[in-house]
């Protein structure tokens, strides 16, 4: 009977040490943060149709695509392409990048990573990170260009904005060689002369207003 009770008394303390262990190293598992994690939709190399009043703006392509239930953005993480088209509906110029995304409110595309655009007249753009805004039809960039033109042309910059098929486009602080010989400081001199006498026309106006009053 002795050995009974003390068999039985030791099976408690171990189921005791048994149960402590497992709190104190045993952590609960969140299902719920795990399944907020996976994506609701996937999908792989498909293509997304961009229109605007029927028209068709662009066609973007990608290799594999995620979306989550709480957010309005589907995130591309496999390469996209994205070809832009004209009101006439002729193919204008070509974006190649690593991974973007696509905004469904405004549907904007973001590209990331090795950005190229390639326009159907020859010119190409080279940056790291690239926007196209929807409701303007505009890219824009605030990291570091380069253009290469038909000419032979090689324009750099920081900031960029131009239509998709980079015929109208503006170049921010930018530098570099053109088979015109654009002399960069010297625009940068004309532009800043012409700011200081409008800024000293300005000045001499309200001068005159002042005695006016």
């Amino acid at each position: 009977m002795n050995q009974i009770k003390k068999y039985s008394l030791c099976l408690l303390w171990f189921s005791i040490f048994c149960i402590g262990c497992n709190s104190d190293n045993t952590l609960p598992i969140n299902k719920k943060t795990d399944a907020e994690k996976l994506p609701s939709q996937e999908g792989y190399d498909s293509e997304l149709y961009i229109t605007k009043a029927g028209v068709k703006q662009a066609v973007l392509h990608y290799g594999h695509m995620r979306k989550y239930d709480d957010e309005r953005v589907v995130y591309f993480d496999e390469g996209i392409e994205l070809d832009f088209y004209g009101k006439n509906g002729k193919h204008t110029s070509y974006v190649s990048a690593e991974k973007g995304k696509f905004y469904e409110n405004t549907e904007d595309v973001v590209g990331k990573g090795n950005v190229i655009v390639v326009s159907d007249t020859g010119m190409t753009l080279y940056t790291e990170e690239l926007r196209w805004v929807n409701e303007l039809n505009k890219i824009f960039s605030d990291t570091l260009v380069m253009i290469t033109t038909q000419d032979g042309d090689t324009l750099y910059g920081k900031g960029f904005e131009s239509d998709p098929d980079l015929t109208k486009r503006v170049i921010y602080e930018p530098w570099g060689v053109s088979s015109e010989r654009v002399e960069i400081d010297r625009i940068k001199e004309e532009f800043m002369e012409a700011t200081e006498d409008t800024v000293d026309s300005a000045k001499v106006n309200d001068t005159d207003i002042s005695e006016k009053q």
